[in-house]
């Protein structure tokens, strides 16, 4: 009895420790590539990809989002890092604002193929698959923190020494107070 209740207890906390989106989590029995949702045959086939926002066209009745495909990590984010598979529309109901989901924002999506349609990249024709939006989740953008290269990990504002010597960057390290001649 012991030993269930310590099991269970083990899986529900293991449960709640999941960084992955709700929206996203449900991954597709067969992973789909671009180019094999192209074909009619693929109608209705769920899929989960994911990639770098490029256009938002908002519709009367719909919004379409062209996305550069890029392959997707265990969590279902895109590593950009790694080369494009091509380009895709998503297409929904809602209402997507361009100015939220600007140019290099990372989004994963899960849906259905509807088929596909050409589209102009430049002066270029692709033909892109279209996929019927049904969840996504919109990434944060990675910050970079840039550190102080003379940064003191020992330095305190409340040291005593902190206000004698004149402030950050001005005393000796570890407050020695004839440190330097």
């Amino acid at each position: 009895m012991k030993n269930h209740l310590l099991l269970l207890m083990l899986s529900l906390s293991l449960g709640a420790c999941s960084t992955l989106p709700e929206s996203i989590k449900k991954t597709p029995a067969k992973d789909l590539s671009l180019i094999e949702a192209t074909v009619e045959a693929q109608k209705g086939t769920d899929i989960r990809w994911g990639g770098e926002v490029v256009l938002v066209e908002n519709k009367e009745n719909q919004s379409l989002v062209e996305i550069v495909a890029y392959p997707l990590n265990h969590y279902g984010k895109p590593k950009t890092n790694e080369r494009s598979q091509g380009r895709f529309v998503a297409r929904t109901t809602e209402f997507y604002d361009p100015q939220v989901y600007k140019k290099g924002t990372l989004i994963t999506i899960s849906g259905k193929v509807a088929g596909s349609e050409k589209r102009k990249v430049d002066e270029r024709s692709i033909l892109m698959p279209v996929i019927d939006m049904a969840a996504s989740h919109k990434w944060r953008a990675q910050q970079t923190y840039h550190r102080d290269p003379y940064y003191d990990p020992f330095y305190s504002p409340y040291s005593p020494y902190h206000s004698f010597y004149g402030g950050y960057g001005r005393y000796p390290r570890f407050g020695y107070r004839f440190y330097h001649h």
